[in-house]
């Protein structure tokens, strides 16, 4: 599976923004768990470190292209071992997707 994305990119080197997106980044991926991190767990001196490090990227989405490439073209025996292989190896997300687009 894969999208491609086509739009204008903006670069953003303040650190303030950049920061911005950190925290609401962290807030939402931490929101489920029961003792969520936060920013502020941090140092400052730390946090302020690595945003140096960090370049800000937005892009204001103009078009999106996706391809599913399933192995539904192939006989049901091919999709059974991609279904198979994809478990066996731990995948259970891709082995699902290719279960669900099944020809």
């Amino acid at each position: 599976m894969t999208a491609h994305v086509y739009g204008t990119m903006t670069v953003h080197d303040d650190p303030d923004w950049v920061a911005g997106v950190v925290r609401r980044l962290t807030d939402h991926h931490e929101a489920g768990r029961p003792m969520p991190w936060s920013v502020d767990d941090a140092p400052e001196k730390f946090f302020h470190g690595q945003l140096r490090a960090i370049v800000g990227v937005q892009v204001a989405v103009k078009r999106i292209e996706a391809k599913f490439k399933l192995s539904q073209n192939r006989p049901a025996a091919d999709v059974d071992g991609v279904i198979d292989g994809l478990r066996k190896s731990g995948d259970e997300a891709s082995a699902k997707a290719v279960e669900n687009h099944r020809a």
